[in-house]
């Protein structure tokens, strides 16, 4: 069986749904739900969140972090995967995460990401650098994607429900 064929990957910026659509698809398919950000939190070995993780070690150190945790980790077959939404800023994460299976962006126009992004401001940005770090992360998320998910995870198992 060709992993790359039963691995699903989601990237997209932060706060557009990864991990909600991944969950959703993992559950219809019948695959494995796999989050990124806990893979990370893992390896970084401390309790809290991603945001506690980034406070604690600083922007530097948790790409440095978020890199090795990309570059060593391993998916397993019939999984669905939800990427971190810095992640894909990366050249080196997006070129490897591209050798797991099927890779796509999940989307959102900004006014919805600037929506979810008020009610706590993504790793202390100043609402003025919302905009252009969202742009920043869509620009990496389309140059890397090959696939374009459809809204409703459920139009992606109309072969797999009964």
């Amino acid at each position: 069986m060709d992993l790359k064929s039963t691995v699903r990957v989601i990237g997209g910026v932060s706060r557009v749904g990864k991990s909600t659509y991944a969950r959703t698809l993992a559950a219809c398919l019948g695959h494995a739900y796999i989050d990124m950000d806990e893979q990370l939190l893992m390896v970084w070995g401390e309790a809290g969140s991603i945001r506690d993780c980034f406070n604690a070690l600083g922007e530097s150190a948790f790409r440095e972090l978020e890199a090795e945790t990309y570059l060593q980790w391993k998916p397993q077959p019939d999984s669905v995967i939800a990427l971190g939404g810095g992640a894909l800023c990366d050249r080196d994460i997006l070129k490897h995460t591209k050798t797991w299976g099927q890779c796509g962006v999940l989307w959102q126009p900004f006014h919805i990401i600037q929506q979810r992004w008020s009610h706590d401001a993504p790793m202390g940005l100043h609402p003025r650098l919302w905009y252009d770090t969202y742009i920043q992360r869509v620009r990496a998320c389309w140059a890397w994607s090959v696939y374009h998910w459809p809204h409703d995870p459920t139009e992606l198992c109309a072969d797999h429900i009964e």
